[in-house]
């Protein structure tokens, strides 16, 4: 097996025009271990990224990276926080679709018993899936009902293996 479905989380502080964000975004991403011996990490939900390493762990860092650029970019044009909230939705909402496919058929061979080889996709913890991908974004000047220790971890990633349903 080369191919593994991957649930990821990932928590940013973004500033932009006027505002001061906190996002956390849950997605789906594809590892797969290519021919030449390199990790890449294809985004399914949110779509249109993807990144590769000498390891997995490279792979998912340069992913992660990947997600907060797109964040500060959508930060620097967006006029407003309404501009930068729906923006921000609307790439965590974005899928590819040829990556779903490879996604759930990556899911259902570890559903069916597939051996998964490779000691650092092993070692990753198994979730259930979530029915859809999230995100959440909250402005800092929300409520401080709404503030919570959790947040000062800016930068946070976890992934981990898609678990049979």
């Amino acid at each position: 097996m080369n191919e593994y479905p991957l649930l990821f989380t990932t928590r940013e502080l973004v500033a932009g025009n006027g505002f001061v964000a906190w996002v956390e975004g849950c997605g789906w991403a594809l590892l797969v271990h290519e021919p030449n011996a390199e990790w890449w990490m294809y985004g399914v939900q949110p779509g249109g990224i993807g990144e590769g390493g000498a390891t997995l762990s490279e792979a998912n860092l340069r992913l992660v990276g990947s997600v907060k650029n797109v964040l500060a970019e959508i930060a620097d044009e967006a006029q407003s926080f309404a501009d930068f909230e729906r923006e921000v939705r609307g790439f965590f909402l974005q899928v590819d679709d040829t990556d779903r496919r490879r996604w759930d058929a990556a899911r259902a061979a570890l559903s069916a018993g597939a051996a998964v080889d490779d000691p650092s996709v092993r070692a990753l913890k198994r979730v259930p899936v979530p029915k859809d991908c999230s995100v959440r974004i909250i402005r800092i000047d929300a409520p401080a009902t709404q503030a919570k220790p959790d947040m000062n971890s800016g930068g946070e990633s976890r992934i981990a293996l898609a678990a049979a349903a």
